[in-house]
């Protein structure tokens, strides 16, 4: 939601001043502010800000600017792009230097990837595998392109997936067990006999542990395990 701020007011040279603050569906309550010259076509004037503390310039105290783009792309699990790209301009400005022209466009490309997410795409309310329901946590079509989603056009919305009454995954990846302290690991659930997603990928936390043993896993893991991990990945 966007809320335009006071009267549209014309200056001496015959741009107007327009703003729309708060537009509240970004994290802060981001404010755009402009200058249009509506005569000639041309947008003057523009730019943003946010009326909430972010905290990036914390973050960023002590660590190397050159690596302010990794860090500040992974602080919010929205945005990172543009934080990404923010930080690359700011270290620009800081070092005096410019970025040629075939990395202007690599940005330029990023910047309209994400407006093209943002228009095919919606944030909306998931079910997670061993979690269960997290609000705004998934993506589903828009509603420009809804005929084109099989939720919508199939009426599928209603399947849910039947997880197992002895698997704790849901607590591995929420970091509130160990694997080895669920009491299916390594006997009913194993890589070739998943029961969660922790077991499922060979990336898992539950994999892991099964493949290498960590962390005074008992010893009912069978001796065969390592062997049988290794053959499946």
């Amino acid at each position: 939601m966007a809320t335009a701020t006071g009267k549209p007011a014309v200056d001496a040279d015959g741009l107007m001043e327009m703003s729309w603050d708060p537009i509240t569906r970004i994290v802060g309550s981001l404010g755009i502010h402009t200058k249009i010259d509506f005569a000639a076509k041309r947008v003057a004037e523009c730019y943003s800000t946010s009326s909430i503390f972010r905290g990036y310039s914390v973050f960023m105290k002590g660590k190397d600017p050159r690596d302010a783009h990794f860090i500040t792309s992974r602080i919010c699990g929205i945005c990172g792009d543009n934080h990404a790209t923010c930080s690359v301009y700011a270290q620009n400005m800081a070092y005096g230097v410019a970025p040629p022209h075939l990395g202007e466009w690599i940005i330029n490309l990023g910047e309209a990837a994400e407006a093209m997410l943002a228009d095919v795409f919606e944030v909306t309310d998931r079910a997670w595998r061993g979690i269960g329901m997290i609000p705004q946590s998934g993506w589903r079509l828009s509603p420009k392109y809804r005929e084109y989603d099989a939720e919508h056009r199939f009426s599928v919305t209603g399947i849910e997936t039947e997880e197992s009454t002895v698997c704790r995954s849901g607590e591995v990846l929420q970091g509130l067990i160990k694997p080895h302290e669920c009491a299916a690991f390594g006997k009913e659930c194993t890589p070739r006999n998943p029961l969660g997603a922790t077991m499922v990928s060979s990336e898992g936390a539950c994999a892991a542990y099964y493949l290498y043993r960590r962390l005074d896993v008992p010893e009912k893991i069978p001796k065969a395990a390592t062997k049988e991990a290794s053959s499946v990945g």
